[in-house]
């Protein structure tokens, strides 16, 4: 769009972002997201906030973006997950690809109400001497999970995976984590 910032593409994709695997919360991303919000990001400093948002009565919704960080560039992406109450169920997914050299910040944070459930599936294609940051918090929903996968497909590809779960009675979130190398 007209609006993009320097050095940000944003164009739309059919289908999820996500790649096949033994996951339901993939398989379900699959067969659901009809359309994922796609950037290409180039340059220092890019920041980046995605909103996610349930609004209205009780539903599911199902979402993806694919994010491809060019060589050499610097970014934060910050995803907000949120709803306006109700027994929503969310199933969203990310996919981020980092170049060559490139250094992303990646927070996500679950601000859905306590009714709602909220599933998030990260995978991370990390590039040669590129670096990767990562902070999930699940904060809302009573029921919250986040998949990370993450493949260092590069020499000196790294990354550091965090997460928290501010959870109060009633309230269950947990945070998975599986990464692989490229031969």
């Amino acid at each position: 769009p007209a609006s993009a910032p320097e050095g940000i593409i944003v164009h739309t994709v059919d289908g999820s972002p996500l790649s096949r695997r033994d996951d339901i919360l993939v398989h379900l991303n699959l067969a659901l997201a009809r359309e994922t919000l796609a950037l290409e990001i180039a340059g220092q400093g890019q920041l980046v906030h995605i909103d996610r948002r349930s609004e209205g009565p009780a539903g599911h919704a199902a979402s993806g973006a694919r994010i491809f960080v060019a060589d050499g560039a610097r970014a934060t992406i910050v995803e907000t997950y949120a709803t306006t109450g109700g027994a929503h169920a969310a199933n969203h997914a990310t996919y981020v690809a980092l170049g060559t050299g490139a250094a992303v910040t990646h927070v996500t944070i679950d601000l859905s109400a306590p009714e709602g459930t909220h599933f998030a599936i990260h995978e991370y294609e990390v590039g040669r001497d590129a670096q990767l940051r990562t902070l999930a918090v699940h904060t809302g929903s009573g029921l919250a999970r986040t998949n990370v996968y993450a493949r260092m497909a590069g020499e000196g590809a790294d990354g550091q995976f965090t997460g928290l779960n501010l959870v109060s009675e009633g309230q269950h979130s947990d945070i998975t984590l599986e990464t692989t190398h490229a031969v």
